[in-house]
């Protein structure tokens, strides 16, 4: 889901969100240094997480931003207990299923083709 949520926000914003979180991370709590837990870490790759998330949102297109956003928040969430769609993880539909996604994708395509139709 983090890999499919990254290409997302590459695809989207231009921005590629492992990239982006490497720099945003300090320099001791990087993945490369960080010796710890990742229980530990988690509160500073969250608010290192958050700030690309930010910059990765400004970056997208006005057309169905929010939906766009929240997917990409819920599928590139660092903590892997809480990543995916909210009505799976309180167990309806496979815990790490992509058919939501696969909905909304579609869903988004066809506004995007209509836009584009009516910009025409």
């Amino acid at each position: 889901m983090y890999a499919f949520g990254g290409m997302v926000c590459y695809l989207a914003s231009g921005l590629s969100l492992n990239a982006a979180l490497g720099t945003e991370l300090a320099h001791m709590h990087h993945w490369s240094i960080w010796r710890g837990s990742f229980e530990d870490a988690l509160i500073y790759v969250r608010r290192a997480h958050e700030v690309v998330i930010e910059k990765v949102i400004a970056e997208l297109p006005a057309l169905n931003k929010d939906r766009l956003s929240n997917a990409i928040r819920e599928l590139c969430d660092p903590d892997p207990t809480v990543r995916g769609h909210p009505a799976n993880i309180q167990g309806s539909g496979a815990r790490f299923g992509f058919d939501r996604y696969e909905s909304l994708f579609d869903l988004l395509a066809r506004h995007e083709e209509l836009e584009r139709r009516r910009a025409s």
